[in-house]
């Protein structure tokens, strides 16, 4: 799996990401991510039956991993 990400840099917002699939499968460290380095980080809706090989993570993580995060803090992060 490719990564899926809008990651925004400066006053940028982290974007949004709605997935509808039936499953997800991914493997070794991919990521879908809604980050922001100093605004709100993004959104991510998942709707599948399943998930294998990743998890919701409050911010980037060597693994595979879905993050919608902040660099400012985690009051500043949003919704996966």
């Amino acid at each position: 799996m490719h990564p899926i990400s809008t990651n925004a840099r400066n006053r940028s917002n982290g974007g949004i990401h709605s997935i509808y699939t039936d499953a997800i499968v991914t493997c070794e460290t991919s990521k879908i991510t809604a980050n922001a380095q100093q605004a709100l980080g993004g959104r991510v809706k998942i709707q599948a039956q399943a998930i294998f090989g990743t998890e919701f993570a409050p911010q980037l993580t060597p693994e595979s991993d879905i993050t919608a995060s902040s660099e400012v803090g985690a009051e500043f992060s949003e919704i996966v």
